[in-house]
């Protein structure tokens, strides 16, 4: 038998993605610098107090925006490891990452700092980049630990590295727009150099790779995103 609770809760939830479902949609199309709460409202089909049920400020609601499709992003790349512990080692992890991102638009711009789209809602990644930098040393540090990495250079050289060489497939994109090859030979072209760039060992013990998706999968876990200092 379900509840009048439950059907409330359930009719909030509801309602609560459909007013994300409009608010994404005319993030991508509008911009964020354009964009009202009386646009989000009528779009939903709603009454603009609606909204502030369920979020305190504009701000608030389009954090949640970006908090869902990061959370898309690591649903994607934890079912990868899943299916296949090997897609934890860098240059496939690295390579689905890029992929992921690029085929989502809202992350893309974020990822891509595209002020156009998002606005000063950019300012969320570098506040996500610090607590990206602790996970990503942590994760290079197990690399060397199993000899998976190079080990002639330090920790902060190669989480460096990896980090620079992924971002500039992403701004690559947008800057060199016509001779592209398709995104799919661009996540074959990542990986490889990845591959070669970390000195790494395309194939390393099982016990290796089982340690390392297993720390990548907590470190997933244990991931925040914008929107924990959003006021809901």
């Amino acid at each position: 038998m379900v509840t009048e609770r439950a059907y409330d809760a359930e009719t909030r939830r509801a309602r609560e993605e459909r007013i994300l479902d409009v608010a994404a949609d005319l993030l991508q199309r509008l911009g964020y610098g354009r964009l009202t709460m009386d646009d989000v409202a009528a779009q939903a089909g709603i009454g603009k107090g609606t909204i502030y049920l369920h979020w305190k400020s504009r701000e608030a609601l389009f954090q949640a925006v970006l908090q869902r499709e990061l959370a898309v992003l690591l649903n994607e790349l934890t079912a990868a490891i899943r299916a296949d512990p090997a897609n934890a080692l860098p240059h496939r992890l690295g390579r689905q990452y890029f992929l992921s991102i690029m085929r989502r638009p809202l992350l893309r711009a974020f990822f891509r700092m595209d002020r156009e789209i998002m606005g000063k809602l950019t300012r969320l990644l570098r506040v996500r980049e610090v607590q990206l930098s602790q996970l990503r040393s942590e994760f290079v540090d197990l690399l060397v630990e199993y000899g998976v990495a190079r080990a002639d250079l330090s920790t902060k050289d190669l989480t460096y590295a990896y980090r620079t060489i992924i971002v500039g497939f992403f701004l690559a994109d947008s800057t060199f727009e016509d001779d592209q090859p398709a995104l799919e030979r661009k996540g074959e072209l990542l990986e490889m150099i990845l591959l070669r760039a970390l000195g790494q060992d395309p194939h390393p013990p099982k016990q290796a790779v089982r340690a390392i998706a297993d720390h990548v999968l907590r470190l997933f876990s244990t991931a925040t995103g914008p929107d924990d200092a959003a006021e809901r």
